[in-house]
């Protein structure tokens, strides 16, 4: 069924490529390919949550990072977007752990405010 789904789909964008003056080779191929890259890998997306939770366990990431905002005098969350990086290089030099997982894993806790 899928691959009648998928001819009918490049059938049907082939009669519009035709009735207009631009014509390109939009075969399955071509654009499966350029899907799957687009796409993110799900066992890499699978590591780097486990390695988050490994490294960065939800209670004692909160409770850190609720301590910091305190000490930063940064208010009450979700912190503001200028006091972000301020936060989160401290939690990442704390917990040895890389900047953007220190963001991405605030962001998922909703304890900064959204870019």
């Amino acid at each position: 069924m899928r691959t009648t789904l998928w001819s009918h789909v490049e059938l049907r964008a082939r009669e519009r490529l035709a009735q207009t003056s631009d014509v390109r080779d939009i075969s399955s191929t071509t654009a499966e390919w350029n899907s799957v890259r687009r796409r993110p890998d799900w066992r890499e997306v699978q590591a780097n949550r486990a390695m988050a939770a490994l490294l960065m366990p939800h209670r004692i990431f909160k409770r850190l990072a609720l301590r910091d905002i305190r000490e930063l005098g940064l208010g009450t969350p979700p912190v503001a977007a200028r006091d972000k990086e301020r936060l989160t290089a401290t939690l990442a030099e704390l917990l040895q752990v890389s900047n953007q997982a220190v963001g991405i894993r605030l962001a998922s806790e909703s304890l900064v405010a959204p870019a």
